[in-house]
Parts: C-alpha cells; sequence; structure tokens
C-alpha cells in the first residue's frame, strides 16, 4: 500500500506540469474548488454543498440522487471535511471541468484526522459566470504517508479566448456508445485488456482501500483481480467544445463470463478526455453499492 502510494506521489506531480503544458487549466475552477473547501470549513459540509451543487447535481447517498433535494432534507451534522485540488482540466470551451484530490476528516477542528481518501468533482460553468459541481464522488484509503501537492490558482495563466457554444446530443451519444463499446470488450476479453484499451500513461483509477493507481499500474492491478465486469451508463455530459466529458452509472461484477451470476455492483464515475481524436478515461472513480437490509 505504501509503495502504492509513493508510485502515486510521483506520477501525479507529473501529471499536474503535463496538465499544465498540454491540457487546459483554469484558475477560476481551481479557485472554485478552495472557495468550497473553505466554506466548507466555516458553515459545514450540507451547507456547503447545497451553496456549489448546481441544480441538476448528482450525489451518490447511496443511490444516485437530485443532491439539492438530497441535502434539503438533511440535517446539519458535526464534523469538518479538509480536501484541495491536486489536478485540473477544463475544456477548450471553458465550460466543462474536473478537480481531484485528497480529503480528509476530523470530528472537530482540534481532534486529529479519522478518515482519508481522494475524491473527484465534475464541474459546469453557469450562465452567471460562476462554476457549479454536477457530481461529487470519493473514495477511502488509509492515512497518506506524505502530503500530495496542492495546486495553486494564481500559478496559472488564464486563457483568454473561452468562449460557450451549443452542447450537442450527438456529441454525448457517441461518448454513450464508447463505454457501451469497452463494457462489451471487458467481457468478451478481459478487464485488465479493456482498461488497456481506454486509458493512457495519464489515466487515473480510484477504488476503496487502495491510493490511487495511474497509467499501467491499472492494468496490472486488474490482472490480479481476475474479474469480469459490465456497467450501464445512466448519465453524462460532453462540453461543448467536445473534447472533455464525463458518464455515471452501475457496475455489475460477474462471477463468470457468461453474466450468470452477479457477485456485487457499484456506482462509478469517469472522466472522459479526447486523446488523439479518441475518448479515453482520464479519472475512473467507483464504490461499492451496499447491500439492501432486509
Amino acid at each position: 500500500m505504501k509503495l502504492l502510494f509513493i508510485v502515486f506521489l510521483f506520477l501525479i506531480t507529473n501529471i499536474i506540469s503535463f496538465s499544465q503544458a498540454i491540457f487546459n487549466t483554469s484558475s477560476d475552477l481551481i479557485q472554485a474548488e478552495y472557495n468550497f473547501a473553505a466554506d466548507a470549513k466555516e458553515s459545514g459540509v450540507r451547507d456547503s454543498f447545497l451553496k456549489f451543487i448546481a441544480d441538476d447535481g448528482i450525489l451518490f447517498r447511496p443511490h444516485p440522487v437530485n443532491g439539492k433535494e438530497f441535502l434539503s432534507k438533511q440535517e446539519k451534522r458535526p464534523g469538518l471535511l479538509l480536501w484541495y485540488p491536486s489536478f485540473s482540466i477544463v475544456s477548450e470551451a471553458g465550460d466543462l471541468g474536473f478537480n481531484t484530490g485528497p480529503w480528509e476528516f476530523k470530528r472537530t477542528a482540534d481532534d486529529s484526522s479519522i478518515a482519508f481518501g481522494n475524491f473527484v468533482t465534475v464541474w459546469k460553468k453557469q450562465k452567471d459566470g460562476s462554476w457549479k459541481f454536477l457530481i461529487d464522488v470519493g473514495n477511502s484509503n488509509a492515512k497518506p504517508d506524505k502530503e500530495i501537492p496542492a495546486l495553486v490558482s494564481g500559478d496559472l495563466e488564464e486563457k483568454k479566448n473561452k468562449i460557450m457554444i451549443e452542447y450537442s446530443e450527438s456529441a454525448k451519444e457517441d461518448l454513450f456508445n464508447t463505454e457501451k463499446m469497452f463494457s462489451e470488450l471487458s467481457v468478451e476479453q478481459n478487464l485488465s485488456e479493456a482498461y488497456k484499451n481506454y486509458t493512457f500513461e495519464k489515466s487515473m483509477y480510484i477504488r476503496d482501500e487502495y491510493f490511487p493507481l495511474i497509467g499501467k499500474e491499472i492494468s496490472i492491478f486488474l490482472e490480479s483481480q481476475n474479474s469480469t465486469q459490465s456497467w450501464e451508463t445512466l448519465g453524462g455530459l460532453v462540453s461543448a467544445s467536445n473534447d472533455l466529458g464525463y458518464t455515471y452509472g452501475k457496475i455489475t461484477n460477474w462471477k463468470n463470463k457468461e453474466k450468470s451470476e452477479s457477485e456485487n455492483a457499484l456506482y462509478y464515475l469517469r472522466c472522459w478526455v479526447k486523446d488523439n481524436g479518441n475518448w479515453k478515461i482520464l479519472i475512473d472513480v467507483a464504490n461499492v453499492i451496499p447491500e439492501e437490509k432486509e
């Protein structure tokens, strides 16, 4: 586990440099994440999530629900959730972006942290120019041995030529078809081979109890799992510039390739990026769906 984190720390630093050189980054999107985290520290998790989630934003509780409707019915709970972005990417159109980084939880500000993990948040720019998040998912893992470098919004040069254009349903359909082919390949061949086809050297794979895996580490890990999976896409969006997109849905773990008997199920979020004209997974995060209590 510690070795995996060291590998992750080295590679995530490279990803940050890569993102600033090739991927589009946005200082105001990064600042939105810091504003969100600061508000949660001051106002509490429920109130800050209500403030920063989009009207159609999704949360998993544990099933996907409208976040605003769900949170508005919940009582405010004690506890301090802390986080910051270590990686960020925004579309060429400047309308859609992803942030990811570490989080930790404390019962009070004076207590030591008792839980750790990584978050993935999908953000969409609103008509008034503000950022609101569409979906937020994370994992839990052991306490990291070293601090993951944070992104600082002031270090980035903001692109000035971003424009808003119409969204394309055909672009979203193309991404959904990619997911369908990805799912079919995972059953026809195996999960490791499928991920090799739809990831690249900067891809991140995030699951509970594990530190994030990067690039080739993903297929090596999946080879050791000997698992068969298929998935159903439940929703998603593609940026107006058709270079960034996300999907979320339900993964089923099967005991055999015939899909005659399932083991368990997970909800996933995938952040996609166009790589040489093809959709590739940039970030893949999923959590096991708890069994229903009778």
